[in-house]
C-alpha cells in the first residue's frame, strides 16, 4: 500500500485536533507537517520504519576486495539501495543453492589480518553521507557472490503528492506519531488528546523496540 504524504499530514492535524474535520491545512501547517514526517522518518525513527522496508540484493565481492559500500549518496557505491541497516548477509562461494550466513563482528576483529580466504565476518558502520561502509574478513581469495538484506530508508518527502510505501498498521503509526510531534507547536492541550497521546506513546514503544533489537543483534554478532 502507499499513502500520500498531503492525506497523512491532514490525518494527523485532524487526529490530534490542530484542525478540524472539515478543514483542510493552510500552506504553512501543510509545509510544516511534511518537514516534521520527513525529520520523523529520515532520522528519528528511521530504524523503526525500515522494517517495512526490506529488501535483498545480489552482490559481487571481488577477489582481494575487503570493504565495501551500500548508499545511493554516490554513483560508485557498489549497492545502490538507500538503506539504513544491513540486517544479513550470506556468502553463496559453495554453490548455487547453498547460503553460508557470515556473521558480524567488531572492526577489530575483521581487520586483524588480510590474508586472503573464505568470507566469514563482517562489519557495518554508518558514515555521514548515510550510506554503509561494510567491511570483511577475510578478504575473498576469489569473486564471492553474496546475498545482502537490507533495511531501506523511506524516500525524501518534500511535497504533497509524495507517496510512503507503507502497508495500513505503519500508515496509523505515522499519523499518531507525526500528530505528537506537532501538537505542541500550535498549543493544543494534551488533555484534550490523551487516548490519542496513549496511542502514540504504545507505538513509538513498538518502533523504538524494534530499532533497539536491530542494534542488540548487531552488538550480540559482534
Amino acid at each position: 500500500m502507499t499513502v500520500a504524504v498531503g492525506d497523512t499530514v491532514t490525518a494527523s492535524l485532524k487526529l490530534f485536533g490542530i484542525i478540524d474535520v472539515s478543514e483542510t491545512p493552510t500552506t504553512n501547517e501543510m509545509a510544516d507537517g511534511i518537514l516534521a514526517l520527513n525529520k520523523l522518518l529520515r532520522s528519528e525513527h528511521q530504524d523503526g520504519a525500515s522494517q517495512y522496508l526490506i529488501s535483498r540484493v545480489n552482490f559481487t565481492l571481488r577477489m582481494g576486495q575487503q570493504s565495501f559500500t551500500v548508499g545511493t549518496a554516490k554513483q560508485t557505491y557498489d549497492v545502490q539501495v538507500d538503506a539504513c541497516d544491513v540486517r544479513r548477509i550470506d556468502a553463496m562461494d559453495m554453490g548455487q543453492y547453498i547460503r553460508r550466513a557470515v556473521n558480524f563482528a567488531p572492526m577489530y576483529d575483521v581487520t586483524r589480518t588480510t590474508y586472503p580466504g573464505l568470507v566469514t565476518k563482517a562489519h557495518q558502520e554508518r558514515q555521514a553521507d548515510n550510506s554503509i561502509l561494510v567491511t570483511v574478513w577475510q578478504v575473498p581469495r576469489a569473486d564471492t557472490p553474496l546475498l545482502i538484506e537490507l533495511g531501506g530508508r523511506i524516500p525524501a518527502v518534500t511535497k504533497q503528492s509524495d507517496v510512503l510505501p507503507l502497508p495500513d498498521d505503519a500508515v496509523d503509526a505515522v499519523e499518531h506519531l507525526l500528530g505528537k510531534r506537532l501538537m505542541g507547536g500550535y498549543g493544543r492541550n494534551p488533555q484534550a488528546v490523551a487516548v490519542q497521546l496513549q496511542r502514540a506513546d504504545l507505538l513509538e514503544q513498538q518502533w523504538l523496540s524494534y530499532a533497539r533489537g536491530r542494534q542488540w543483534i548487531r552488538l550480540q554478532r559482534e
